[in-house]
């Protein structure tokens, strides 16, 4: 079982183009997941403010090999800049949203994880429960846009 971590190391990446969403908010990330920090800006726009789902960090999300069991993790730096790493098994996978979604309330919400129950921010990949939560995906991210 993966589990999903919260690491703080220093990573390169290249930077491709980069994406202004909002003054003060930009990112930059792979072809395959701008449509995801998209969908995740839209959502957090249908629960909260403009201001709040558009803080003043430059993002950068970028898919690399990392360490056995950890599938995405996210890197504060002291600046604005805020890196998503995320796993290369990660994509195509039936848990890619899942898991993309939980970065993203790391590194541009400030969420930490939540434990002990069905949640896009529990610690640890849900497998089988991954499906449901699908199928009721406004709730789960409601719950976690909503929750202090």
């Amino acid at each position: 079982m993966k589990r999903l971590f919260v690491l703080a190391m220093v990573a390169g990446c290249a930077t491709p183009n980069i994406k202004r969403d909002a003054v003060g908010f930009s990112f930059t990330s792979d072809d395959r997941l701008s449509h995801y920090v998209k969908s995740f800006l839209a959502d957090c726009r249908a629960y909260l403010s403009e201001k709040t789902c558009s803080p003043p960090i430059e993002l950068r999300v970028i898919v690399n090999a990392l360490p056995d069991n950890i599938l995405g993790q996210c890197t504060v730096y002291e600046s604005k800049l805020r890196t998503i790493e995320l796993d290369d098994t990660v994509l195509n996978q039936y848990n890619e949203r899942a898991v993309i979604y939980h970065e993203l309330f790391h590194c541009v919400m400030n969420k930490p994880h939540h434990d002990g129950e069905l949640d896009i921010m529990n610690a640890y990949e849900v497998d089988e429960n991954t499906l449901y939560m699908y199928a009721h995906w406004p709730y789960y991210v409601g719950k976690v846009f909503l929750r202090e």
